[in-house]
């Protein structure tokens, strides 16, 4: 689990290349270790993200959120997802179904 919140405000492409998260746009090109991310924010309808970015993003438990043009948060992608349906399964597991007499 990382500790650094990375925030996209604008048009840009994210790609995945060798455990980095690379962040390119016009000026300027940005590499970030996956493991040290621990959320992302996409504040701009103009970004593009690569589906194995989004896996590895998943893998590392990492929260995306992609915010609307009112920065408003429309989604939450993967962990927060991934975690709800892990603590489900646990719970499931922890009862202990018993036939009662009638």
């Amino acid at each position: 689990m990382g500790w650094r919140t990375v925030v996209i405000t604008k048009t840009s492409k994210l790609d995945y290349s060798l455990g980095y998260m690379v962040v390119r746009d016009v000026e300027s090109t940005v590499k970030i270790h996956i493991s040290e991310i621990s959320f992302l924010v996409v504040g701009s309808t103009s970004v593009s993200l690569t589906a194995y970015l989004l896996n590895e993003l998943k893998m590392q438990w990492c929260r995306c959120l992609e915010c609307c043009k009112n920065t408003l948060g429309s989604s939450c992608l993967f962990a927060l997802i991934w975690a709800c349906i892990l603590l489900w399964k646990k719970s499931v597991n922890c009862l202990q179904w018993r036939r009662l007499p009638i």
